[in-house]
């Protein structure tokens, strides 16, 4: 016997797999071919649009990296320091000859204090991890804008946390898999066989701990969880057993004379328990597995294995990238500041830029007036949001000039006595040294947070702005010579989602300003909260993959932003001249392709605050209701959702 649901999880299964009938399952029906050849790359764990595009941009990107390398003379100081870093990170003999030495003097620290059950010994030696690589494996500080004032900088407080998603200590299997990874990094980092286990369990054991007192993946984007300001002493309660004040003069900052924020409380009181001379050999794994996780990718062929074998165990990843393509990667992320500019310049035209700012404008216009709309809002606190909307700061395709910090790090290629790892440090170096320089000074609202060749796009919170790197602005999101409604159904969509974000159930609470602040009537808020228990439970337990589930109430921001965005878009639709509903519709499916291995696709559907792309694409559709008139769709069909049950807020 099978009840109805089963019936109907096995129905819709079979169109998944099988469907042609956009009635049914709309994404599959459309992304059919794809789907059914799309093939992951050795070394790589998805494919799909993002991934694609971003695959694109990287080959852009690398093809410049050669250009700069093979380069005999005329180099400028920043093309000298790309050629020198790239080279340094595919030097791969040269990194097989230093072996895990690197290592040494932080792991030598960390076993003469440890060995004595010497808390204060483990405490210098993580303070001395931080002065050499840019931060600290046990407690840590950084600045970053302060919530409740976003002009100015507050100094926040951190500690060691899991690794893993919590689901995922309770998992035998996977728990055995990362205690065998455990224990490979800590023998490459010269233990024995039996103590690294050990030290593997006691590693999991206080992980185990943190991730069960842990804030929820969805808790920690909401403010009023996040922002905890504590006074010094306070903080020195916390902490207990290490000298909070020398802690952060040692970090670098000047101790705060209000506060110190602690964003994650239960998380921070968990760890601090261990922070005892009867948790010292608990510290020491941490520390050292920790040590090594944090540089294995820039040391020799050995440890870059470890790190493929866990992902290839865990992640269900199959091959791995070779040391040139890894080169190339560390090479783009490392050094976009200096690259993004050339991106640019090549492959991102004037008149796209000007295109694209034209459409945001098209749709914080279509915003207000829907906002206007609203029968659940009241015009007290409509008059806030529009004043959210109208201060609203766009950035688009690349920042006009940054200040990097990769200006004054130390960069040499390994003729010149270099090393890749090195490299990356004296890089990380330079960033404390930047963040800590921003303390005591006011917040730059001109920065960007992401590089010009990222595939993605941001809402920022806490400087009410939108962004839209270039990356991103090219086929199936965008083409300036594409029809009207491709557009609107790609880059239209991501625009009014994004701008949705100021008006998620995070982005709320967030005042025109960048303040955490309530600028809502009680009653609205009231209904808002209601509306969003309608959106959470519109996608809750859609399957991605058999038995793999949405998460309604943890993907809920990005839902709320999801469904603002079609809305908007559909809106621009209705003011075009005859417009084709069937290619915009069908371009929203083009633009959420993705194809996952199972076991990281089960890892999204526990971190990720996103649904998987399948359920966004076909819940975006099936909330709009001339997508039914367009395709013809009634009660019955798989695709049909009841009109009281097609969420929407905005």
């Amino acid at each position: 016997p099978v009840t109805a649901e089963q019936v109907d999880t096995i129905v819709r299964r079979i169109y998944s797999l099988l469907g042609k009938n956009k009635k049914d399952d709309f994404y599959a029906s459309v992304n059919r071919e794809w789907l059914n050849q799309s093939v992951i790359k050795p070394g790589d764990v998805s494919t799909g649009t993002f991934m694609e595009l971003q695959n694109q941009v990287d080959d852009r990107v690398s093809g410049i990296i050669q250009e700069i390398v093979q380069k005999t003379n005329g180099r400028s100081e920043k093309e000298e320091k790309v050629a020198d870093f790239y080279q340094a990170a595919a030097d791969m003999e040269a990194r097989n000859k230093a072996g895990a030495a690197p290592l040494k003097p932080y792991l030598e620290r960390i076993d003469a204090a440890a060995d004595a059950g010497d808390l204060d010994g483990l405490l210098a030696a993580d303070e001395y991890f931080g002065a050499q690589t840019g931060s600290r494996l046990l407690l840590d500080f950084a600045v970053s804008e302060n919530a409740k004032d976003s002009t100015a900088y507050a100094l926040y407080f951190g500690t060691y946390g899991p690794k893993l998603p919590k689901e995922a200590y309770a998992d035998a299997d996977k728990t055995a898999i990362y205690k065998r990874y455990l224990t490979n990094l800590l023998t490459y980092a010269g233990e024995a066989e039996d103590a690294a286990q050990k030290q593997a369990d006691l590693v999991i054991a206080l992980e185990t701990d943190i991730a069960n007192n842990k804030l929820t993946v969805q808790e920690q984007y909401d403010v009023d969880k996040t922002f905890n300001p504590y006074t010094v002493e306070e903080l020195q309660e916390l902490v207990a057993n290490a000298d909070v004040r020398a802690l952060i003069a040692e970090a670098g900052y000047a101790v705060p004379e209000d506060f110190v924020v602690v964003t994650d409380v239960k998380a921070a009181e968990t760890f601090c328990k261990y922070l005892n001379t009867e948790h010292t050999e608990t510290l020491r794994a941490v520390m050292k597995a920790g040590a090594v996780q944090g540089m294995m990718g820039a040391l020799d062929q050995k440890a870059v294995d470890i790190a493929n074998q866990f992902s290839q165990e865990y992640y269900g990843m199959d091959g791995a990238k070779s040391s040139e393509e890894l080169a190339s990667q560390a090479t783009q992320g490392t050094m976009s500041d200096y690259l993004e500019s050339l991106y640019v310049e090549k492959y991102f035209p004037p008149e796209a830029k000007a295109d694209v700012e034209a459409m945001l404008q098209e749709f914080i216009g279509i915003y207000e007036e829907r906002i206007g709309q609203l029968d659940w809002m009241s015009s007290t606190t409509k008059e806030k949001a529009r004043l959210k909307l109208e201060t609203m700061k766009v950035k688009v395709g690349y920042p006009e000039q940054r200040d990097s910090a990769l200006d004054n790090a130390e960069i040499r290629n390994t003729g010149d006595g270099g090393s890749y790892l090195e490299n990356i440090l004296s890089i990380a170096r330079e960033n404390r040294k930047q963040n800590i320089e921003k303390q005591g000074t006011p917040v730059d609202k001109t920065a960007w947070i992401t590089s010009a060749i990222t595939v993605n796009a941001f809402y920022n919170p806490s400087a009410n702005e939108i962004i839209f790197p270039a990356a991103i602005l090219q086929a199936p999101f965008y083409d300036i010579s594409a029809a009207r409604e491709e557009n609107l159904g790609g880059i239209g969509i991501v625009i009014a989602h994004e701008i949705t974000h100021a008006f998620d159930n995070n982005g709320a609470k967030y005042d025109e300003n960048g303040n955490a602040a309530d600028w809502w009537t009680a009653e609205d808020y009231a209904q808002f909260n209601a509306l969003c228990g309608k959106v959470a439970a519109y996608y809750d337990g859609a399957e991605a993959a058999p038995g793999l589930c949405t998460n309604g109430a943890q993907t809920l921001s990005e839902n709320i932003a999801d469904l603002g965005g079609i809305s908007c878009a559909v809106t621009a639709m209705e003011r075009l001249e005859a417009p084709d509903y069937d290619r915009f519709f069908q371009n929203i499916m083009r633009c959420w392709t993705a194809s996952y291995t199972r076991p990281y696709l089960e890892m999204l559907t526990q971190l990720d605050v996103h649904s998987p792309e399948k359920i966004r694409a076909n819940r975006m559709a099936a909330s709009q209701d001339v997508f039914y008139e367009t395709y013809g769709i009634e009660e019955g069909d798989g695709m049909y959702a009841a009109p009281e049950d097609r969420a929407k807020i905005w």
